[in-house]
């Protein structure tokens, strides 16, 4: 396993890095604006991590996005979205984004985690704490694309979507805010 982090210039990507780092698992980090489209395939998992502002001022990456999900619907890669990460390939899947009626900045909800065949079982049929930095929401509405399971807050908003080849979470699970940090990276690097 060899998994690369787009770095959004956020500070959370070395909390992402150290995390796997400590699970023994192989890791690079790279800016967002140098990686090139033929380097997915170097590596078997792409985490698009958290960062600032508004998915419209990531608007040239969208081509980047929309071709990082393809390779992952062809099983190439498996791509994973954390924050901002989220919202890139949700909106790129067809979703629309939208501010939160409660901006909701470094705190923790409980959100609960089904028994659910597309979690790991460390996962199943548990509440956990997760912690939340974020203006921005993800709404559900029909997409071309199915997840497996997808659980959604108190407003509505899609915190967390998971399937084979795609898992997208907007809470920082890497965040000291999160309980069961390396379950919810087991989830994504399955």
């Amino acid at each position: 396993m060899r998994v690369l982090i787009l770095d959004f210039e956020d500070s959370f990507t070395y909390n992402i890095f150290s995390t796997l780092k400590s699970m023994n698992i192989e890791v690079e980090i790279l800016n967002y604006r140098e990686f090139q489209i033929d380097m997915g395939e170097y590596f078997s998992h792409i985490i698009l991590g958290p960062g600032p502002g508004h998915i419209e001022d990531y608007v040239d990456f969208s081509f980047v996005v929309s071709k990082l999900i393809l390779d992952s619907l062809s099983e190439k890669i498996k791509l994973i979205g954390i924050c901002l990460g989220h919202q890139l390939i949700q909106h790129e899947l067809g979703r629309s984004i939208s501010r939160l009626e409660t901006p909701i900045h470094g705190q923790s909800q409980s959100i609960f985690f089904p028994d659910s065949n597309a979690l790991v079982k460390e996962l199943r049929s548990r509440e956990l704490e997760v912690q939340l930095y974020n203006s921005w929401a993800v709404r559900p509405r029909d997409i071309d694309y199915n997840f497996d399971l997808e659980i959604l807050g108190s407003e509505g908003e899609v915190l967390a979507s998971i399937s084979k080849n795609i898992v997208t979470y907007q809470f920082h699970c890497e965040s000291i805010g999160t309980s069961c940090q390396q379950e919810l990276f087991s989830q994504i690097l399955v």
